[in-house]
């Protein structure tokens, strides 16, 4: 019989221990399931694909063959914001889909003397689904219980996959000003939370709790973790759909942009090409346009769509966008591709005054020039050996 199995469930009490000549579990279990009908903001359970990750490389190092039913969510409250040795996991939410349900168990320390059959109930799950996805948990949740383990003289569990929502969101999300796991569910799962403690808060609630011994003070942080929890099951979901570049997806400059940006670095082009036109069409505002035409125009010299580069350099160079970029750029063009030193010449002479009309607000406006003069003499030289 194993640990879990020694708790016996009992909605809103103390879980008994059954009789057994093993060591007695102590420590409470919460658990509650979910039909897949159930909707949290803007998805409903049943809406998480069965393999969640298939296209979905650009953001995650993943086997694309990684089912729902061998994901493993987890999020903990903790004594303390910071970690550190003396901060203790008193409550540890999991949840994973079983069937046609989600099961949301919370396995909680009503003591420190709690803590190791705690850590060991918790281990038997995360050793039976052993791909773990969290929100900030490679920085702090995982890394916090490792360290529980050990103090308790316990192996730690060793993951087959680690998948954190938070870095994804970040690159995602990072023209956001928070990307918490609370704003991204009003900004973008559409979930709002009601009466909801702050999570500042939780450590001081618990040791409330600890002096007191009324296990109602508890009630509030169960619900946060639970939100937390199923708020990630959304998210998951929700950077599915942006990845496969679902129609269903609100669109704006920014989010096209950014996952454009993934999607260059995965090695992506026409995938990054995509987005960072259709971020061009969507922006709103001259600086991110620039942004998004310096990016789009090196994907386009990768890809050989030199007109389209050209068209744009031209365009911000009328338009006075994006600084010696499009001049330099236009002449790096004229030189080595169309060898058309001329036009190569008149626009880095260009560029030199360009540059010295606006050298009292560029830092390192000489290292600037030194650059394009050197490029100057380099064509001068050319253009003297075709005479």
């Amino acid at each position: 019989m194993n640990l879990r199995e020694k708790l016996k469930k009992m909605p809103g009490q103390k879980r008994e221990q059954t009789d057994s000549p093993e060591k007695p579990a102590t420590v409470y279990l919460e658990e509650n399931r979910y039909p897949l009908s159930y909707c949290h903001g803007r998805y409903s359970l049943e809406d998480f694909s069965e393999y969640p990750f298939q296209n979905a490389g650009a953001i995650f190092d993943l086997p694309e063959e990684l089912s729902r039913d061998e994901l493993l969510f987890l999020d903990t409250e903790t004594t303390g914001l910071a970690g550190g040795a003396g901060t203790v996991a008193f409550m540890i939410g999991l949840a994973y889909f079983a069937g046609d349900e989600v099961v949301l168990e919370q396995y909680i320390m009503r003591d420190y003397d709690e803590e190791p059959d705690q850590l060991e109930a918790v281990k038997e799950r995360i050793e039976e689904r052993s791909n773990l996805v969290t929100f900030n948990g490679k920085c702090y949740d995982f890394p916090l219980l490792k360290d529980r383990f050990i103090m308790n003289r316990l192996e730690p569990p060793v993951l087959d996959n680690h998948i954190d929502l938070l870095h994804p969101a970040r690159s995602l999300w990072r023209h956001l000003p928070s990307c918490s796991l609370k704003a991204l569910e009003w900004q973008v799962i559409d979930f709002r939370r009601g009466e909801d403690i702050d999570g500042s808060q939780v450590p001081e609630q618990y040791f409330q709790y600890l002096k007191e011994k009324d296990f109602e003070l508890l009630r509030p942080i169960i619900e946060h973790n639970r939100d937390d929890i199923i708020s990630m099951i959304s998210l998951a979901r929700h950077l599915g759909e942006i990845v496969s570049l679902s129609d269903s997806i609100d669109w704006d400059g920014n989010k096209a942009y950014n996952l454009g940006y993934l999607f260059e670095k995965d090695g992506q082009l026409e995938k990054s090409i995509r987005l960072y036109e259709r971020a061009r069409d969507l922006q709103d505002s001259a600086r991110l346009l620039t942004r998004i035409d310096k990016k789009l125009t090196w994907q386009y010299k990768r890809a050989d769509c030199y007109d389209q580069a050209i068209k744009i350099w031209q365009e911000m160079i009328r338009e006075k966008r994006g600084g010696l970029f499009p001049w330099v750029e236009l002449a790096k063009y004229y030189e080595h591709q169309a060898k058309d030193y001329d036009s190569a010449l008149k626009l880095v002479e260009a560029a030199n005054k360009f540059l010295l009309s606006r050298r009292y607000y560029i830092s390192d406006w000489k290292d600037r020039k030194d650059a394009l003069d050197h490029r100057l003499d380099r064509l001068e030289r050319k253009l003297a050996r075709r005479e």
